[in-house]
């Protein structure tokens, strides 16, 4: 009769505490110690697997820098692994290794042995040399990069029929992201790579405006004005109180962020219309010619329907505001009086009713077109208070 051999570990394990609960547990190998077990403190045993499984294992735990625990271990008593190293950079031999190089290099006193005091010593950790804390036998520690890099070829023989040839190239630092526990994106300085990347020096615009001569801004635009001297744009102040014919901005519709942007709720999708206009400016009122090494800033900044307008960073929103308005009920019978009185104003409104359904089947939109192009209408809403001199 064959007696199996069951080798079995009981535990008394106690959390080092005032109120001590002591938890009875035990762990089994198996039959001739054929499992490695995996035991948890907190849960109990969690893995057992066939310790026959596996050929060669790798334990890496970084620590300060150089990793406190490197290590490639073979399964040499079970699974009859013997590691042997060549001595031959990987780099300039791996690819076209022969016979002849390895010949007296598998003699049973080179073999290389795992440590049987710690698992930080496997076999492919046993060529180090001893006095740079930095080597590891099959790979070197890179302050740099914090990765470990290998050059050396190891001959690997299971049993007496298989031997294969490896070079364990690199381990490869990820930094764990230190909140999820997940893969996060990290630049690894240890592979740089060369890529021509297109570069556009031409753009195809998709909005033209024609520049100006030249801008007119009201002094009482302080804020702008202060931003553009700090920009060293030159400028010019009217000597006296001047009516000039000029091109006028309307902001006829905009959109405007729901997120800030370096505080501000920025604008987009700007849209204006113009009109020439006769103008009353006072003296002091700057004038800024466009024939002048900043005139790319001046469109930019100042062509309301532009990116980076000085309107869609919030500069001019004080125009949006309506403070004026009516009563339905008292501005009806004058709208009516009014439109008697201007048949231009209502011919204008029965072309928009005829093109715009939705504008002829709602009475109160109609009111305010009519409020919007009578004299009543609030003159600052909407009216953007930069103008263009184009002749």
């Amino acid at each position: 009769m064959k007696k199996r051999l069951l080798s079995i570990l009981s535990l008394l394990i106690s959390q080092v505490t005032i109120a001590q609960t002591w938890v009875f547990d035990s762990v089994s190998t198996g039959a001739s110690y054929a499992n490695d077990v995996y035991y948890s403190m907190s849960n109990g045993t969690t893995k057992t697997v066939a310790n026959n499984n596996w050929h060669i294992a790798f334990q890496m735990a970084p620590q300060f820098g150089p990793s406190a625990s490197a290590s490639i271990l073979a399964n040499h008593a079970v699974n009859n692994v013997q590691v042997f190293s060549l001595n031959l950079s990987a780099a300039a031999k791996f690819a076209n290794l022969s016979a002849s190089d390895t010949i007296g290099k598998t003699n049973p006193e080179r073999e290389l042995l795992g440590s049987n005091k710690t698992w930080n010593v496997g076999a492919f950790n046993k060529n180090k040399n001893p006095s740079n804390l930095f080597d590891y036998g099959w790979g070197k520690y890179n302050q740099t990069t914090n990765n470990l890099s290998g050059d050396s070829i190891y001959l690997v023989k299971i049993g007496n029929t298989t031997t294969y040839k490896i070079w364990v190239q690199e381990y490869i630092s990820h930094p764990a992201d230190s909140i999820s526990g997940k893969n996060r994106l990290f630049y690894d300085k240890s592979k740089p790579f060369t890529k021509k990347i297109p570069f556009y020096g031409n753009y195809k615009p998709t909005k033209f405006v024609n520049i100006p001569k030249a801008y007119i801004i009201p002094q009482s635009q302080w804020q702008v004005l202060d931003i553009l001297k700090l920009n060293n744009i030159n400028a010019h102040r009217l000597q006296k109180d001047t009516v000039i014919e000029v091109e006028s901005y309307k902001i006829e519709s905009y959109q405007t962020s729901k997120s800030p942007y370096e505080g501000h709720y920025g604008h987009y999708n700007t849209k204006v219309s113009k009109s020439i206009q006769k103008v009353q400016f006072y003296y002091g009122d700057y004038v800024f010619y466009t024939n002048q090494p900043g005139v790319k800033y001046l469109v930019e900044t100042l062509e309301p329907e532009a990116v980076d307008s000085y309107f869609n960073w919030n500069f001019f929103d004080t125009i949006l505001q309506q403070k004026e308005g009516y009563s339905d009920y008292v501005f009806e019978d004058t709208a009516a009086e009014y439109l008697k009185q201007h048949p231009e104003i209502k011919a204008k409104l029965e072309v928009k009713r005829s093109q715009d359904k939705a504008f002829a089947d709602n009475p109160e939109a109609q009111l305010d077109w009519i409020y919007k192009n009578s004299p009543w209408y609030e003159a600052a809403h909407l009216q953007y208070p930069v103008y263009r001199i184009t002749e």
